[in-house]
């Protein structure tokens, strides 16, 4: 039985109480004691006597209590006094006992719900932020102000209840003259505003209280990151002070406009609601921040939206996403943060289809290639080319002259007469010629009339020549323009005679055209039709042989790593080990409280992620050069060197599970796929199958009625490309 602890206490209304000396808490005031014979009630004991203003703010929180606050805090219900010399003193409170709760962090920090909330989802910390709402708005109806709102005086259970606890640090307003300020706040959750402000004596509003419940808020939908805590183009060291100073809110709708962007491996804020969305706006980047109250409205809302993912057993996501963040980061970093949750240790407990995939590769891919391909063709029906119109009018009995084209030049004149005299005017100007050169030596006064006479004998003779040809030509132009002049006549009497046989030609042809274009359209149409679905065919056939290698190759890999899984114990059982050292637990130099946060929002909470950050020297945090990294690496290596190597088990069956996670997003994606290709495929052949009929139809109507009035056209007996 537990031992009593030997004060004289008393309460103000109840009594002489007795408390168990083993404290249930230690905090930096005071510790906290069970009450023997009071179940469901604690006892908080100051170290020290509170002065006379903290007494008389505990006594005035007692007496203005309510079952509203009582519901959502550990309120003080009455006080504990200590008998001494001067008279009784306030020596602490009773408060209610809070059971089955732990601290918020142990919640939104993946680590640690994997510990303590291991079967918690994203709903659930959707409805737990909800309640965080409700139990700030019945505080900040009270006329209270939390003030040092922060991850440690936030307790949650996994029924996603919430309680706030070391409530005598509140800021209590008891009436307008009396109001006990929150001189203390941790930097990580104060309000632009107050982080350069002396806070001591400086009375809070409850839009400070907002701004803190955003953060925790943020904090559990987005895995334990801070919403001022990311990747940065600023010099210098920018810790969470700093970046929510300047209202620098990496996950922000402009923030990559301003050097600003989240850390890796974490969902995005478009992965919320709009409306959620919103409300981190106004709370991180403006003064309008939501209230409480509007908090616990809009989160129980994006609880209410949210459906579950078929890939991930325990996955839930806003539709606005598109498809499942948790699984596309597994995917992608290799790491579920609401991993399945295995109650037993060993592989005899667990039934072999949990370790196997419940993939058959080979059904699948044989199921797909039983599926005939498409590969319908079409071809115009034979149809028949009936004469359904008599040949009315007939021709007139005439013969149609044709066109008269006369040559393109005029023929040879006959040159028959005009030969002989040209061919002797030449003959005589040569021997002149000679005898003008003779002369020229003999008798000069003769040469030159003979040299004249001898030219003008040979220009006598081209111009003969040439006036006989003009009047060739001139008698050919008068004859074709005679023929042509009986041509018109006779075309014209032909065409007048056959008026209405020719437009009944032209009737039957402009009818035969317009049935050709409208099969030739609908036939293009039909084709076009068939060759997508054989394309689809084909795709649907090369995507199915790819995702079936790739298949049969990730569950090579896997049961290969299942078979090298023996030995991997010990490195299994040390990577347990350093998980189980929180650096937010730990005592290492230069690692305070708002670097602790900083690391967290980089998903480095344990001496395993120290461990892997060392490994990867290419993965920066801002804010921390080599010597506050030496000091984090000192303490992990430090952990790791505890280890004691005979503790190893047999591996654990969450380490088989946790392989088999890292093969399950794209077996199970080239599972489900496969099977949707098969029924794409399926479906292909009776979706054209069920459309077939009526366009085959009409294409024969279109077909008949190109045929006939084809056949109408040649019943005119004229060509169908007539001129």
């Amino acid at each position: 039985m537990s031992e009593i602890l030997p004060r004289q206490l008393v309460t103000q209304r109840s009594g002489p109480i007795q408390v168990v000396p083993e404290p249930v808490a230690r905090g930096g005031e005071g510790s906290i004691h069970a009450v023997a014979g009071r179940p469901g009630v604690l006892a908080k004991l100051y170290f020290q006597p509170p002065d006379p203003a903290r007494a008389a703010k505990l006594a005035a929180m007692v007496r203005l209590g309510s079952e509203a606050l009582a519901s959502a805090a550990a309120w003080p219900t009455d006080l504990i006094l200590e008998p001494t010399e001067q008279g009784p003193r306030v020596a602490g409170f009773l408060m209610p006992e809070v059971v089955g709760h732990r601290e918020i962090h142990q919640l939104f920090s993946p680590v640690e719900r994997k510990r303590h909330f291991p079967h918690a989802n994203w709903k659930m910390l959707a409805l737990t932020a909800s309640n965080l709402g409700r139990v700030v708005a019945a505080v900040h109806a009270s006329g209270s102000v939390i003030g040092d709102t922060n991850q440690n005086n936030v307790l949650v259970s996994p029924r996603a209840t919430v309680h706030l606890i070391d409530c005598d640090s509140f800021q209590f307003r008891a009436d307008d003259a009396n109001c006990w300020t929150c001189d203390v706040g941790k930097e990580e959750y104060l309000p632009p505003e107050l982080q350069s402000a002396n806070l001591r004596g400086l009375v809070r509003e409850t839009k400070h209280d907002d701004f803190a419940l955003a953060v925790l808020v943020f904090q559990l939908l987005f895995m334990g990151r801070h919403p001022f805590a990311g990747r940065h183009n600023r010099s210098g060291d920018f810790g969470i002070g700093a970046a929510i100073a300047e209202g620098a809110y990496f996950y922000g709708r402009d923030a990559a406009r301003i050097g600003l962007a989240p850390p890796p491996g974490v969902i995005a804020a478009g992965d919320l609601s709009e409306s959620l969305e919103a409300a981190f706006e106004r709370a991180f980047l403006g003064r309008d921040r939501p209230t409480a109250a509007e908090w616990a409205e809009s989160l129980l809302t994006f609880a209410g939206e949210l459906v579950p993912c078929p890939g991930g057993v325990r996955h839930v996501f806003h539709p606005r996403s598109g498809a499942c963040p948790w699984c596309n980061l597994r995917s992608k970093f290799k790491v579920d943060f609401f991993p399945e949750v295995i109650a037993a240790t060993n592989t005899v407990e667990i039934p072999a289809i949990r370790i196997e995939f419940q993939v058959d590769p080979e059904a699948l891919i044989t199921r797909i290639l039983a599926i005939p391909k498409f590969g319908n063709q079409y071809s115009r029906p034979r149809i028949s080319k009936k004469r359904l119109r008599p040949a009315e009018p007939v021709p007139a009995d005439l013969v149609r002259p044709e066109p008269f084209e006369p040559a393109p030049e005029p023929p040879e004149p006959d040159t028959s007469a005009t030969g002989s005299l040209a061919f002797l005017l030449t003959a005589l100007a040569w021997p002149t010629f000679a005898a003008a050169g003779v002369a020229l030596f003999t008798r000069p006064q003769l040469a030159v009339p003979a040299a004249a006479v001898a030219f003008g004998m040979l220009g006598l003779s081209k111009w003969a020549g040439r006036s006989f040809r003009n009047r060739a030509t001139a008698d050919w132009l008068a004859e074709c323009e005679e023929i042509r002049t009986q041509n018109d006549t006779d075309q014209a009497e032909w065409l007048d005679a056959n008026h209405d046989w020719l437009a009944e030609v032209d009737r039957r042809t402009r009818l035969r055209d317009e049935a050709l274009a409208a099969l030739a359209e609908k036939e293009t149409a039909w084709k076009a039709w068939l060759e997508k679905a054989r394309a689809k065919d084909a795709q649907l056939r090369a995507e199915a042989a790819t995702l079936h290698n790739r298949l049969m190759d990730a569950l090579a890999a896997y049961r290969r790593e299942l078979a090298e899984q023996s030995s991997a114990r010990r490195a299994y059982a040390v990577e347990a080990w350093l998980e189980n050292h929180l650096i937010r637990d730990a005592s290492i130099a230069q690692i305070g409280r708002t670097r602790v946060a900083m690391l967290a929002s980089f998903g480095i909470e344990t001496a395993a992620d120290v461990v892997r950050l060392m490994q990867n020297p290419g993965y920066a945090i801002p804010g921390f050069g080599q010597r506050l990294l030496n000091n984090l690496w000192y303490w992990a290596a430090d952990v790791q060197s505890r280890f004691d190597p005979t503790s190893v088990d047999p591996l654990p069956m969450a380490a088989t599970l946790q392989i088999k996670g890292r093969y399950e997003p794209e077996v199970m994606a080239a599972e489900h796929r496969l099977e949707r290709i098969a029924s794409e495929l399926a479906a292909i052949a009776p979706a054209v199958e069920a459309h077939a009929p009526a366009v085959l139809a009409r294409l024969a109507e279109l077909t008949t009625a190109w045929a006939e009035a084809e056949g109408d056209l040649r019943a005119m007996r004229i060509r169908s490309d007539r001129n």
